[in-house]
This record gives C-alpha cells, sequence and structure tokens, in this order.
C-alpha cells in the first residue's frame, strides 16, 4: 500500500506550454469503522486545488490513484482539443 503518490504531464496546446501536477494521499478515517469499510481515504490536488474523483474513497494504492487521474485527465484534454493537443512528458513519481 502506497500512502503518498504523484504524477506530473506536460503538454503544449495550440503552441502554448502547460503542465499538470496530481497528487493523492490516504488518510485514515476518523471514528468507527464499519464492517468492511476502506480505513483509509483519498484526497487529490490537482495543482493544488482540491480534486474530486469518485474512486478516492475506495482507494488503497495512491500512486495508481495519482496515474489514473492523470490519464483521464490526458483523454479528456485528447477529445476537446483534438489535433492542437500534444502530449510532451508524463512523469511518475513517489
Amino acid at each position: 500500500m502506497v500512502l503518498d503518490g504523484r504524477s506530473i504531464f506536460s503538454y503544449t496546446l495550440s503552441g502554448e506550454k502547460k503542465h499538470h501536477e496530481i497528487k493523492v494521499q490516504l488518510k485514515q478515517v476518523d471514528g468507527l469503522i464499519e464492517k468492511y469499510q476502506n480505513i483509509y481515504k483519498g484526497s487529490a490536488l490537482v495543482d493544488e486545488v482540491k480534486f474530486d474523483h469518485p474512486d478516492l474513497k475506495n482507494c488503497v494504492n495512491a500512486q495508481h490513484m495519482a496515474d489514473a487521474i492523470a490519464d483521464e485527465m490526458i483523454t479528456k484534454l485528447r477529445t476537446e482539443h483534438g489535433k492542437k493537443f500534444r502530449l510532451k512528458h508524463n512523469k511518475k513519481k513517489k
């Protein structure tokens, strides 16, 4: 189980360079835990802004979740902007 995960990707959009940094951290749930409930809850930041994802409450590996959020963002950018979007770097860090 990885408690902290980070993923960075850089891209160009119509010649303008941009990048996003995704940080995911697993924190222990406070209070009583019900049967079959995950004891960790994920929280994600994209460029230091809180990001909600439906799978964060069931997350057990922060690095995998950071990579999944980055992949979803890349796919969304590709479908929205088409040929104007170019992925430069996709770095996965711990």
